[in-house]
């Protein structure tokens, strides 16, 4: 057998051995790409989750992403999912709800999420998540279609002044950031913002059709980025970028043309609450690597965005002042003293005779739905009233296809409750009560049960569950 020695040479050589085996994963290190030398081991897995349709600015940028990642060894499969709805807030909670702690996962968002948030008063916004990186920014452009009788934005100042009603904008939710530059321009051209048509979209593809159909009455607001395949195919018109400068990517400025507006879409990436801060560190690394390669890079290029990489606690801190700037916007500037186009005292008593014969006829509509809202209601608490006690070992069979649907729409545990108080016809403080949670907590689950459910509402809850559930298994008791 051979004996181990006991000279002193045995140590030195194995710490020589060990000393040239260091050399060389140094120098490997070195050589390779520098993104991917502090960032470790590769992630197996990675789900970007987009809070939106398929063809927004969230959706490239989720793509983009997928191939940087993947090209660069720093995720081997990347997956996209999309979760649309509420402007990003429906995606947004069940990321919050389903991934917590999970450190395989991202959301894209940006702006247009917090505008969502203090459109539609949640509790739950960006920051519930936690904060990773800022990628991009896409400067908003005033765009119309190739045909459009509008060529400068003096052009589309001069038809405010005379005919504002005669354009029609289109862009992101109400009151998020699109709309919010359209009144802007308005209120420059001395023109009510109230007295300006807004027709949302819902995500930037939809704009981009819009303005390909060719209606000549109608002015877009979106990212540069996200109408790129429209300007290259010639048939849209780019009126101006909002953008420092003279001219960006190409396009003249709102600043060149008069107007001193610069409004911005900044992007970034949130992990799911809960995460331990050496797996936030991971990620935050693994987003910077990401953001120096060169096929990320060559995306920032073709795409015309720019590059405002920001992470960490300073893009947590930068997303609480975008929340603090958004939620102080009034909305449409009814503090601005140059809203009433001088000379033109009959505008306001005309706007407000509109407004007036609008909330009439939206009464209207609205005392419509309330009714058949209400038989459905009724039918429905009439169907469930038995099963009001916790249901027995074996179901019914109305109790069965109502869970067999729940669990079709991949319900959490909290919205199946709160699914189960709206079909009940509880009010949403009578549910927040019983499930003590807040109402705008409960009213985001309901948001989410009806986003993943694909229905607009109370109404339409009701309405399937007796298309689907109900009748069915009364005529399974008669057969």
């Amino acid at each position: 057998m051979r004996q181990r020695s006991t000279s002193p040479r045995g140590p030195r050589r194995l710490c020589g051995f060990v000393g040239v085996i260091a050399a060389l994963v140094a120098l490997s290190a070195g050589a390779a790409a520098p993104g991917r030398a502090r960032v470790g081991r590769p992630t197996d897995e990675l789900t970007l989750y987009v809070p939106a349709p398929e063809g927004g600015g969230w959706e490239q940028t989720a793509i983009a992403m997928k191939a940087a990642l993947e090209a660069e060894g720093l995720a081997r499969d990347v997956g996209i999912e999309h979760h649309p709805g509420a402007g990003g807030l429906v995606g947004l909670t069940q990321f919050i709800e389903t991934r917590r702690g999970d450190a395989h996962s991202l959301i894209v968002g940006g702006v247009g999420m917090i505008h969502s948030a203090k459109v539609n008063a949640s509790a739950v916004t960006p920051l519930s998540a936690t904060p990773i990186a800022r990628l991009t920014r896409d400067y908003y452009v005033v765009a119309v279609p190739a045909g459009s009788p509008l060529h400068t934005v003096g052009d589309l100042l001069a038809t405010l002044r005379a005919r504002p009603g005669a354009l029609h904008w289109t862009g992101d939710q109400p009151g998020g950031a699109a709309e919010q530059l359209a009144w802007r321009i308005a209120a420059s051209a001395h023109v009510a913002p109230l007295s300006v048509p807004y027709l949302p979209g819902f995500g930037s593809r939809e704009v981009a059709n819009s303005l390909e159909q060719g209606d000549p009455s109608l002015v877009a607001v979106a990212g540069l980025g996200e109408l790129a395949p429209a300007r290259a195919n010639g048939r849209i018109r780019v009126l101006g970028v909002a953008a420092e400068g003279a001219s960006y990517g190409g396009e003249p400025t709102l600043k060149a043309q008069g107007l001193d507006i610069v409004a911005a879409n900044w992007r970034g990436v949130f992990a799911p609450p809960g995460i331990r801060p050496e797996q936030r560190q991971r990620l935050i690394r693994m987003m910077a690597a990401m953001a120096r390669s060169e096929v990320w890079r060559d995306t920032l290029r073709r795409r015309g965005w720019e590059d405002s990489f920001l992470s960490g606690d300073a893009f947590g801190a930068f997303v609480a002042d975008e929340q603090l700037r958004v939620f102080a916007i009034t909305a449409p500037y009814r503090e601005a003293p140059n809203a009433e186009p001088p000379g033109r005292p009959w505008l306001w008593p005309a706007v407000a005779a509109g407004a007036l014969a609008l909330l009439a006829g939206a009464a209207g509509v609205a005392a419509l739905r309330f009714r058949r809202a209400y038989r459905r209601a009724a039918k429905v608490r009439e169907t469930l009233a038995p099963i009001d006690a916790p249901p027995p070992s074996q179901p019914s069979p109305v109790v069965a296809a109502i869970n067999e649907e729940f669990d079709a729409w991949k319900l959490s545990a909290a919205e199946r409750d709160v699914a189960w108080f709206l079909l009940k016809g509880l009010p949403m403080k009578e549910i927040a009560r019983l499930r003590g949670a807040s109402e705008r907590t409960v009213r985001q689950q309901a948001r989410a049960v009806y986003g993943k459910a694909e229905l607009d509402g109370r109404s339409d809850l009701a309405a399937h569950v007796l298309d689907r559930c109900l009748a069915p298994a009364g005529q399974a008791g008669q057969t």
